[in-house]
This record gives structure tokens, sequence and C-alpha cells, in this order.
């Protein structure tokens, strides 16, 4: 399972379409990678009393912060002046991972049409019986029935 990228409901590592709000996967990339390059000429502001761990896990859960070593210049032979070589430093990067089984062992749920309860992912809710599940009229692939668009071929069930 990914999240799409648009809306971020968990969608099929497979889909191209989300079921959800009909994005394309491709062009939200190709949409995100310009907004990562524009976001790079401002500065990233933090308030004051963020835990920057926490900060960082919430804008990028997969990155991992470790300690850099200040890297050496090669572009200057060493001399005997006065001056020191400049060595610049880094900032730490993530490398504590952070405990996600809590939210991983989460049962997959979907809200019944008919009953509105939540039931888990069936073919039938258990409180009044209806199906949960519908067949794309394109590709007949079975879809939830609260889905707006086919993840096989990308039908938009709202025009039927």
């Amino acid at each position: 399972m990914k999240k799409c990228l648009s809306c971020w409901e968990e969608i099929e590592e497979s889909l191209k379409v989300c079921p959800h709000c009909g994005a394309e996967q491709e062009d939200v990339v190709e949409y995100l990678k310009l907004a990562l390059l524009a976001q790079k000429r401002k500065p990233l502001s933090i308030e004051s009393n963020t835990n920057i761990k926490n900060f960082l896990h919430k804008i990028d859960p997969e990155l991992t912060i470790s300690k850099i070593e200040p890297a050496k210049s090669d572009r200057y032979p060493p001399s005997s002046s006065k001056y020191q070589e400049y060595v610049p430093t880094t900032l730490p990067q993530i490398s504590t991972p952070v405990d996600r089984t809590a939210s991983q062992t989460k049962e997959k749920t979907v809200m019944c049409p008919t009953c509105k309860n939540e039931v888990k992912q069936t073919k039938f809710c258990k409180y009044c019986g209806s199906p949960l599940f519908k067949e794309c009229p394109h590709c007949e692939e079975k879809v939830g029935v609260n889905v707006n668009f086919c993840p096989t071929c990308g039908y938009n069930f709202s025009k039927t």
C-alpha cells in the first residue's frame, strides 16, 4: 500500500489513478517536483518550540538522521600559510527510526453507505448487509461503493 500523492488516502502500489480523488499519480509527482524546486528558493520556517525530529518526521516519515563528519576540502593543497583550511560543517541527518508499529496494526475500515457504520473492509456490512463493493461497468473491476474513480481504468462513477 502507498498513499495517494494528492489526497493522501491509502491506495494499492500498482494503481496509476487514485480511486478516491481521481488524481493520476505520475502528474502529481511532476507537480510535487516543481513545488519542491520552488520551495528551495524560500527559507523553511519552523516554530521555535517545535521538536525538530517530530517536525521533520511529519514532513518526511522515511527520513533518517545520522551524524555527518565534517568534509575536508580537496580543492586546496596543504600550505604553510598562517591561515587554516576552511572545513565546512553540515547539519546532522535523522538516523533514529520512529516507531510506526501502532499505525501499521490498524485494520482497514470503510463506512457503510447505507447505515453509515464504520465496518471492516469486507464484502457486506455486518450491521445492515448492504454490499460494500460495486463493479466497474467499463473494466468489470470490483471497487468500493464510495469510490469516485476506478483505480484500474479511471472510469468516473459520478457520470452514471
